[in-house]
C-alpha cells in the first residue's frame, strides 16, 4: 500500500473540491452542459429530503470547510483500491 491514511472527512473535502472545481464545471460529454447548471434548472423540481435527513447539502459544507492542499494526489489506479477491499476483508 502508499502508507497514505485518509479519514473521511478529508476524503469529503477533497471530493467536494473536485465537484466544485471539476466534475460540474466542466462540459457533460452526453449533455453538453455544465452539471452545475442543469442541477440549478432542476432543483424546483426536485423532491425535499425527507424529514429525517440531517446532512449538510454539497454546497453549504463544501464553502465552510478549508480547503486541503494535499501534497500526494488523491486519485489512484483502480488497482489500489482493490488492494483496499481486499485488505478490509
Amino acid at each position: 500500500m502508499s502508507g497514505i491514511e485518509l479519514d473521511k472527512d478529508t476524503a469529503n473535502v477533497e471530493v467536494r473540491r473536485w465537484l466544485r472545481e471539476t466534475a460540474n464545471v466542466r462540459i457533460h460529454a452526453t449533455t453538453k452542459e455544465q452539471p452545475e447548471k442543469m442541477l440549478k434548472a432542476e432543483q424546483p423540481h426536485l423532491q425535499a429530503f425527507p424529514p429525517s435527513y440531517t446532512g449538510v447539502s454539497v454546497r453549504e459544507e463544501s464553502l465552510t470547510k478549508p480547503v486541503l492542499h494535499v501534497v500526494t494526489p488523491l486519485q489512484r489506479p483502480l488497482s489500489f483500491y482493490d488492494q483496499l477491499v481486499a485488505a478490509a476483508a
